[in-house]
């Protein structure tokens, strides 16, 4: 089954800082300037840090799996079962797009088998005797 992967802490890492640098920022220059405590400073860091872990690391993880759940898509009939236990352990922003991926996969699959039925059929008609050579 595919888990939480130890190669999405870096992009989690990276994500929450790029989130939370403004604000870490701003109360670094307002501990600068003398308009709040240092004290009160790094307790508010520590909340935005806390909280953007909380809210970005679940959607950078479940993109993670989400990556990796494609990759897994094939041509093999056995994958609707699959996608709905995916589906249903991710947040709802990445289940939305695992459900369009599937659904645009098997669009194409489709797509895939009527184009296959009539390169079949065409090279099964005997061609015209406008179109035989000599």
């Amino acid at each position: 089954m595919i888990g939480r992967r130890a190669s999405s802490i870096p992009r989690i890492t990276a994500a929450v800082l790029a989130v939370s640098a403004p604000g870490l920022i701003v109360l670094a220059v307002l501990v600068g300037w003398g308009f709040l405590a240092t004290l009160s400073a790094v307790i508010a860091g520590a909340v935005i840090l806390v909280v953007s872990v909380l809210v970005i690391g679940r959607l950078v993880s479940d993109l993670a799996v989400l990556r990796d759940s494609v990759d897994m898509l094939g041509a093999d009939e056995g994958t609707e079962a699959v996608s709905r236990q995916i589906a249903r352990k991710l947040a709802p922003m990445a289940r939305e797009l695992w459900l369009a991926i599937v659904r645009l996969g098997r669009l194409w699959h489709e797509r895939v088998r009527t184009a296959e039925g009539r390169v079949a059929a065409a090279e099964a008609k005997p061609s015209s005797p406008r179109f035989q050579t000599r």
